[in-house]
Order: structure tokens, then C-alpha cells, then sequence
């Protein structure tokens, strides 16, 4: 915990988000982020590996000085379970899933979930209620990510975050091409799916 907390107070932070695509190897990324770690004191940086990394290779980046943070998209508990117990609850590097994993990433000793706003929301419920051990009501909230945002993922990640926060009145914008804002029908769907989320207050505060 002490070789932990002492890491997290470093000025260089990089993360390594693992389950994405890029060409490569694993062992070139951990030389090329040693590497740069020397040449900057104050620098964060993101990382994307090829898909499925395998687990023995991110255990051995998580390792390394430079690597403060984890972000694992896979959505496979197994993998997750084991990533967690061999790198955050081993203090290596702090371990991250995805908004549909993070009540079971903080039930197994992870760190919790990345994710854009309004989704962050949602989240900060889950935690608060795990926090306070109401284990029913965090399973309760967590499930509001059943259906959000995945219903829309078709239109791809930003553009259906945009148009939930656009919906609990926080202007975002359009989507930027080649992504294509939701349909007045989709706008619809969602918006009746996050009035039975804990966003809910925001839609009346829209209409006040």
C-alpha cells in the first residue's frame, strides 16, 4: 500500500487502456514507455493495445513505474477478476473497467470505471450506495446500465452520451461526422429509458 500510495503522487501518469486496437508489440510499448517517461516530468498520456492483451503482458505493464492507471474495456469478468487481484489489489496500478462492469469491479477490489458524463452520474450513485452498503440499492442502479447506453451504442458512444445530455438539459452539441445524431424516435426511446434512471430530477428541472 505504501509502494501504492507513493506511485500515485507521481507527475507522470500514463494510461494503459487495454482491449483496444493498435499494431504494436507489447513489448515495444513497454520499452517506448519507459523510455518516455525520461524525457517528460509532468506528461499524461493514453495508450491503446491490441484487443484481448494478454494478461501476463498487462500484469507485466502495470509493473512498470510509468503505469499509474489501467482502463480494461474487454467486459470479460473472468479476465477482470484476475486483472484486479494481479494488479490493484496487488498495488501495481490502479484498475479500471467500463460503466456495465463497475458495481462488480468494486465488489471484487478494483478501483471503479471510466466512462463520459451523464453515465458518470449514474455511477457516482452505484458507489455512493456500495459505500454506504446498500448492496441492493447499488445492484438496483446498477442495472439502469442495462439498457443505457447500450439500446443506442449502434450510433457509437459520444453521439448517444451528447444526446443524454442534451436530453437532462446540458447542451452538447451534435455529434461530429462521421457520426449522425439519434433520430427524433431514438431521442424518445431515450428519453423515456433515463426517466426511470436516477437522471430523472434533471428532466424536471428541464421543464420548470
Amino acid at each position: 500500500r505504501t509502494r501504492r500510495a507513493n506511485r500515485r503522487s507521481a507527475a507522470w501518469r500514463p494510461m494503459l487502456i487495454a482491449n483496444s486496437s493498435a499494431r504494436i508489440s507489447f513489448s515495444e510499448h513497454a520499452r517506448d514507455t519507459a523510455s518516455n517517461s525520461a524525457k517528460s516530468e509532468n506528461m499524461r498520456c493514453s495508450t491503446s493495445l491490441r484487443p484481448k492483451a494478454r494478461i501476463p503482458d498487462t500484469i507485466a505493464l502495470a509493473k512498470l513505474p510509468q503505469v499509474q492507471l489501467i482502463k480494461e474495456s474487454s467486459r470479460d469478468l473472468a479476465r477482470v477478476s484476475r486483472l484486479i487481484v494481479e494488479i490493484d489489489r496487488a498495488g501495481h496500478a490502479r484498475y479500471f473497467t467500463t460503466m456495465q462492469m463497475l458495481l462488480a469491479t468494486l465488489q471484487l477490489g478494483g478501483s471503479g470505471a471510466t466512462m463520459p458524463p451523464p453515465g458518470s452520474e449514474i455511477a457516482r450513485a452505484v458507489i455512493d450506495a456500495y459505500i454506504a452498503k446498500d448492496h441492493e440499492r447499488a445492484a438496483e442502479i446498477q442495472l439502469q446500465f442495462a439498457l443505457f447506453p447500450s439500446k443506442w451504442m449502434h450510433r457509437g458512444l459520444a453521439p448517444a452520451m451528447k444526446a443524454a445530455m442534451n436530453l437532462i438539459g446540458i447542451p452538447a452539441g451534435e455529434p461530429y461526422p462521421p457520426y449522425s445524431p439519434l433520430s427524433s424516435n431514438e431521442m424518445a426511446a431515450m428519453a423515456a429509458t433515463l426517466k426511470d434512471t436516477v437522471l430523472a430530477p434533471r428532466f424536471k428541472a428541464v421543464t420548470a
